[in-house]
């Protein structure tokens, strides 16, 4: 269902550049041009949309707030992007309804009347908003308990957080700069959204072929690209190791207990905090694991025993 969403946003994309580059100009129907800015805003929406939609339910799975992603979460997925997208289109139209289909110079948007606000508000909401979501994903990529998640979706759920912004953030640049050469008549923005098309075109692809654990085993072993490089796999302790850690910092107070300062009550000036090392820890013997048979990682030693004063 991942590569389904991806490839509803990349259908979403095409249907968004063909009405871009081709039926932008003046049409010789009002209402043909009229329809060629509103399917613009549609669509635009619509792949916005589906970034936050698709960073929601990534920082979901690492923060473990569902193990996976099941038929309802996908469900929602897919309506989410299609409702709101027609939502922000039909309040857009009908605000800015003198500015649609007055041909010249171009069917697009006018940016220096209120419909650029119809066609970037949305677009700008969804930005921050994905934005926002993804920090709390970043907070907690090197804690994530495993255990019960789908590992193929908690893979997806990793690489999609580290894209996604450079995704939007070059569509945008893209987008943009034919909004406003069009409405300006500025030659070199041209230029410019050609060259970013360019590069938005094989960026998009490699964005979603990464974020994907099998998709990326079999093209580094063809390509041996780098970013294909898959994750390693997780050790066979890891979740113990995060609940160890996790113990450590319920047990180690954050700030300086007063009672240690003043000699208050029976506290004593030398508190030694020990914390007991977990018992597969202790048996993990000194080895190298082998990363895809070319380089070796050497584990992670035992925490030691923190004395706390």
């Amino acid at each position: 269902m991942e590569r389904l969403l991806e490839t509803t946003q990349e259908f979403g994309y095409i249907c968004l550049f063909v009405f871009m580059g081709v039926f932008v100009y003046p049409q010789d129907s009002q209402g043909l041009c009229t329809a060629t800015a509103i399917i613009i805003m549609f669509f635009m929406d619509f792949v916005a949309l589906i970034f936050l939609v698709k960073e929601v339910l990534a920082t979901c799975m690492i923060r473990n707030l569902i193990k996976h992603i099941n038929t309802f979460h996908w469900t929602l997925a897919f309506a989410f992007p299609v409702l709101g997208a027609a939502v922000a289109t039909i309040v857009g139209y009908f605000t800015c309804s003198n500015y649609f289909g007055i041909q010249q110079p171009h069917c697009f948007c006018y940016t220096r009347t209120k419909q650029f606000w119809a066609f970037v508000m949305p677009v700008w909401i969804s930005f921050v908003l994905m934005t926002l979501v993804q920090q709390f994903a970043f907070t907690m990529c090197k804690m994530t308990d495993l255990e019960g998640s789908n590992l193929a979706q908690m893979y997806w759920s990793f690489k999609t957080c580290k894209s996604s912004t450079l995704l939007f953030t070059w569509s945008a640049v893209a987008i943009y700069s034919l909004m406003f050469a069009v409405d300006l008549q500025v030659m070199w923005l041209s230029f410019g959204y050609f060259l970013a098309s360019l590069i938005f075109g094989p960026m998009l692809f490699v964005c979603h072929t990464y974020s994907h654990a099998n998709t990326c085993i079999s093209l580094y072993a063809q390509t041996s690209v780098p970013f294909y490089r898959p994750c390693p796999p997780p050790p066979a302790a890891y979740n113990e190791q995060i609940n160890f850690m996790l113990s450590i910092r319920m047990q180690i107070p954050l700030f300086e207990d007063p009672s240690i300062k003043t000699g208050a009550g029976n506290a004593s000036p030398n508190r030694m905090v020990v914390i007991e090392t977990p018992p597969s820890i202790k048996k993990r013997k000194s080895r190298k694991r082998t990363y895809l048979g070319e380089r070796n990682v050497r584990p992670v030693p035992p925490p030691p025993v923190v004395d706390w004063q």
